[in-house]
């Protein structure tokens, strides 16, 4: 199967075009709809960058006009940046100066916010909702190209823990190659329904997009992302909206299990498959889910740092992993493989202590605009 993520989506519409491709609180988006609006938005993106190289930000309020804009940005061939509106104004302007973007979108929340920003000469472009798609009368069609299976496509920031935030530029093929493996390795097919919990500004929120999206799923979209901070109200939403794939953290996986125990909701019917990544996951978590969910429920540990495209390793749980001192992160993907090294890099041996080292052509194409960090790391950790 290509790898090319939207000759994937373009399946996926010819195939399932009145089916639902992204349901929220109050609305369903089918796949048809969908892709009419993201055409238009790849369109305008394409009008507006004018063949530029900078990239576009994407900051928009609204998870659906945030979905769509991330589909019609990479419809369009542009570098898509997604932020957070909701993050300090000190760390956005940080964040638009290190991606110097030629055009922020936007939507009616926004608009006002986009002058805080602060940005070298970069137009605003408002998404329109998606009612107005296609009516305005400027718009030119959408120029669908070829693309370059490594050409760039994204720029999501680390956190910045450690020091300035770094923008890691992601390749174009390695998105479909994601989607691809999850949908082979769970099993998937076109009645999975997929949880959208994921802030816009990880690129753990392709994973939430793209692999639903390979088989004819459906994006399920919360109320709000802070639903998790309501354990009851999380597990009933799951439960309503009929998720079967859980794309979490282990903390979120904690609120969850909390609810359970409680006996203030019930498990969630759908529920088939949870894959938790970006925290360790504790021996102790696993003997609570395996108490909680027995065998109804597949649990997988995902790994992967952003540096490699979301993830690169993964490990079915087995109720035995709660009798470790820590829970396996498994073996790689396909497309990727794994050592590990000492200190003077050469293979430790079995049971030994070591650095992982991470090799594939999907890794992301290093820090934007940093090549002094790109060839540290490339060096070492991320080959």
């Amino acid at each position: 199967m290509s790898n090319d993520v939207c000759e994937i989506f373009a399946a996926s519409v010819a195939a399932h075009g009145d089916r639902t491709a992204v349901q929220t609180a109050d609305r369903e988006v089918s796949y048809a709809e969908l892709d009419r609006w993201t055409d238009t938005i790849a369109a305008r993106l394409q009008q507006a960058t004018s063949g530029s190289d900078r990239p576009a930000v994407i900051f928009l309020e609204q998870p659906l006009g945030t979905i769509a804009a991330i589909l019609g940005g990479v419809k369009a061939g542009v570098i898509i940046a997604p932020l957070d509106p909701e993050q300090p104004v000190q760390r956005l302007r940080k964040l638009v100066a290190a991606a110097d973007p030629c055009v922020i979108l936007h939507d009616a929340a926004t608009a006002a916010a986009v002058a805080a920003l602060e940005a070298r000469d970069a137009c605003s472009l408002s998404i329109e909702p998606l009612e107005q798609a296609g009516a305005t009368a400027d718009t030119r069609p959408f120029s669908r190209t070829a693309r370059d299976p490594d050409s760039p496509t994204y720029i999501f920031f680390t956190s910045g823990s450690t020091g300035e935030p770094k923008g890691i530029l992601g390749r174009y093929k390695a998105i479909g190659q994601f989607a691809n493996w999850e949908r082979k390795a769970l099993g998937l097919g076109d009645g999975v329904r997929v949880s959208q919990l994921t802030n816009p500004s990880f690129d753990a929120i392709l994973r939430d997009l793209f692999t639903p999206w390979a088989v004819g799923g459906v994006v399920c979209v919360p109320p709000s992302r802070n639903i998790i901070a309501d354990a009851t109200g999380f597990a009933q939403w799951l439960g309503s909206a009929r998720v079967s794939l859980l794309h979490t953290i282990p903390s979120t996986l904690r609120i969850l299990m909390r609810a359970l125990e409680s006996h203030n909701a019930q498990q969630p019917a759908a529920l088939k498959q949870i894959c938790v990544a970006g925290e360790p996951l504790l021996p102790a978590d696993v003997a609570r889910f395996s108490r909680l969910f027995g065998d109804s429920v597949a649990l997988f540990n995902f790994y992967g740092p952003s540096e490699t495209t979301m993830i690169k390793l993964f490990h079915e749980v087995q109720a035995k992993d709660a009798e470790r001192a820590s829970v396996p992160i498994g073996k790689p993907i396909d497309g990727t493989r794994v050592v590990i090294l000492d200190a003077r890099q050469r293979p430790v041996g079995t049971g030994m202590i070591g650095e992982i080292y991470i090799r594939t052509p999907y890794r992301s194409l290093g820090y934007y605009k940093r090549p002094d960090l790109t060839a540290q790391c490339v060096s070492s950790r991320v080959r």
